[in-house]
């Protein structure tokens, strides 16, 4: 088993950066509300649509990186994955500088940096190497790099990575998305703690142990498992 996980909207949560932003940039007014995917709907109907969303979207990912947010439940994943030894590796489309970004920001280097402060190279509790880190000009890049790392699974929030001719049958493939979704051979989950468990299977106590140690920094004497109930 070798993981493949896609970068931004899946590792990296922007939630309510790219409001944030817009809002600096005089792109929505103040009390504008709504998602991601309705906020870059928004954008794309004014004039000169594209072009002020592709500048939002650099300076989200570029001088407003460090602000960004890690998804909930990553980091619960990527201990389990260093606790079962299941190697993991990173492909992110994302090209070395914003479109339209004066200040020529290197967003690659950001998103390196922000790996680093969220601890996802901590050789303790982390399974990825900086080194197991790749970055792609284009989708189809990308998808090549998935390929010849040798991925058996990945994860991503867009689905027309996993539409493309290229992207092969044998990867099995994770869309974290909240949308129903009925492209074929397409497990689709809103959330981390059922990727966790649909690629790696129950918690067990061992496991549960290893990222007490991870947080408290000591192993626990012992754990109990509860059962649900009213």
């Amino acid at each position: 088993m070798f993981v493949g996980l896609d970068f931004d909207n899946t590792i990296a949560d922007y939630g309510s950066l790219f409001t944030k932003v817009a809002i600096q940039s005089d792109l929505i007014e103040k009390s504008w509300n709504g998602s991601k995917k309705e906020l870059k709907e928004f954008i794309l109907n004014k004039t000169n649509g594209e072009e002020s969303w592709m500048e939002l979207q650099g300076k989200v990912y570029g001088e407003f990186m460090s602000e960004a947010e890690i998804m909930p439940g990553v980091i619960n994943f990527l201990m389990h994955c260093k606790r079962w030894k299941v190697p993991v590796c990173i492909v992110s489309h994302k090209t070395e500088y914003g479109h339209f970004d004066s200040k020529k920001i290197p967003l690659r280097d950001e998103a390196k940096k922000w790996m680093k402060k969220k601890g996802l190279f901590n050789k303790n509790f982390m399974p990825i190497n900086p080194r197991d880190v790749f970055f792609a000009d284009t989708r189809k890049q990308k998808i090549k790099r998935i390929v010849e790392s040798g991925c058996t699974h990945f994860v991503d929030d867009l689905i027309e990575v996993f539409q493309e001719p290229e992207f092969p049958n044998r990867i099995i493939k994770i869309l974290f998305s909240s949308e129903e979704n009925n492209f074929p051979n397409l497990s689709v989950y809103d959330n981390w703690a059922e990727i966790r468990y649909a690629i790696l299977g129950k918690e067990d106590l061992g496991a549960i142990r290893f990222l007490v140690k991870a947080l408290k920094g000591a192993f626990p004497d012992s754990i109990e498992l509860l059962e649900g109930g009213d």
